[in-house]
């Protein structure tokens, strides 16, 4: 939810005297509409955030089965992206990405994966079928 606050203060420009929760209000009074209209062309599009306010709301449901498949798939990916930076990074750079992918960093990256890979396969995937 804090990515969407920060979007909205900038296009809102922040203004002085607004009611403090009215963001929040205005994120939760528009959240399900916003969902259904959003048509993400893969899962790197939705935004993470998403998914947990999606979960509270019974919008998505998963299986144990199904959490430890998604996160399965988001280690990979995460794998994959960490491989493909270090590929493009500099020397500094690729060995903080090699510490990344041998420490937990990289479980917080695929952590944020299954987010969004989870809303994007049961909510968006589902509605094309």
């Amino acid at each position: 939810m804090g990515a969407y606050l920060r979007e909205l203060d900038t296009i809102t420009g922040n203004r002085k005297g607004q009611v403090k929760g009215a963001p929040e209000a205005e994120y939760e009074e528009n959240f399900e509409r916003n969902l259904r209209a959003f048509q993400p062309a893969s899962w790197r599009e939705v935004p993470f955030h998403w998914f947990e306010t999606a979960w509270k709301r019974g919008l998505i449901q998963l299986t144990k089965t199904e959490q430890e498949e998604v996160l399965s798939q988001a280690r990979v990916l995460a794998l994959e992206e960490a491989e493909e930076e270090k590929e493009k990074a500099g020397t500094f750079q690729r060995r903080q990405i090699e510490k990344l992918i041998e420490g937990e960093g990289l479980e917080e990256r695929a952590k944020t994966i299954a987010r969004k890979l989870a809303l994007y396969q049961k909510f968006y995937q589902n509605q094309q079928t």
